[in-house]
């Protein structure tokens, strides 16, 4: 299993990579950074290649990106741009291969939000369709899209872990998988029992202290730890565990986390 940061939380500004705090993750012994793909996106190629070489330097790996899609770049509805979607989407996963990313994180809940008197039904089958097409580019560049869920205060489609398992099902390609969240599972006080029954596809792991989804620090803080953490060993889960979360106090609390799932997640 390894441990990462997801620095999408921590960024001081909304086009900030996040990349300021690389040195730190790799100095505090993190196995690898979790990168926001639509921000490095936004970067020149000059910028690109700063970047890059900072990842060198820090030696460590940026294992996964998430924040695949731009909130304004609507993937569902009846106004979806299919050329604007297949370009972006095809630019940043080659540019994701660059650095030697292995997993994309598919939330999006903003882009993937239906549409007010749109049908959800028609909704689904757009990401469907949608995900098929990502498929094949993501094949061509050995990186796998890992669906998550996000909860209903943040999109109003896919809000459990069962919905994207069924997802990625129907799309039915190795290259569509599943990430679990334990913040999202939380927030919708959905079964914990779910991340047994979608286990076969789970390839990415998101944690976070649900109470103020901040950095979690103690088994105490939270009875349902326990039940996920096993939940995962059920599953024989040995994939990346990325911290997802806010913090006043970066190198307190990463130092901290980090010994949270050395200790509990192993």
């Amino acid at each position: 299993m390894k441990f990462g940061v997801c620095v999408n939380m921590l960024k001081n500004t909304p086009t900030d990579t996040g990349i300021g705090f690389v040195e730190k993750i790799a100095e505090f012994g993190y196995d690898y950074i979790e990168l926001p793909l639509y921000e490095i996106m936004m970067l020149s190629e000059a910028e690109f290649d700063g970047l890059k070489a900072r990842l060198k330097s820090a030696r460590i790996p940026c294992r996964v990106c998430n924040n695949f899609f731009p909130k304004n770049l609507k993937l569902t509805g009846p106004d979806v741009d299919h050329k604007s979607v297949r370009k972006y989407h095809t630019a940043a996963i080659k540019r994701a291969s660059l650095l030697g990313v292995k997993f994309i994180v598919f939330g999006s809940p903003w882009a993937k939000a239906v549409p007010v008197g749109f049908s959800k039904n028609e909704a689904y089958q757009q990401l469907v369709e949608l995900n098929k097409e990502i498929a094949s580019v993501a094949a061509k560049y050995n990186i796998v899209i890992a669906l998550e869920h996000n909860n209903k205060a943040e999109t109003n489609i896919l809000n459990q872990l069962h919905e994207v398992g069924k997802l990625a099902e129907c799309v039915n390609h190795p290259n569509i998988k599943v990430l679990v969240d334990y913040f999202h599972i939380a927030a919708e006080n959905e079964p914990i029992l779910n991340v047994v029954h979608y286990g076969a596809n789970i390839v990415h792991t998101h944690f976070a202290r649900y109470e103020g989804r901040r950095y979690p620090k103690d088994m105490s803080e939270d009875k349902n730890y326990q039940t996920f953490i096993n939940a995962l060993k059920r599953i024989h889960y040995d994939g990346g565990v990325s911290i997802e979360a806010y913090s006043d106090d970066f190198d307190l609390d990463a130092l901290a986390t980090l010994k949270f799932f050395k200790e509990n997640f192993k």
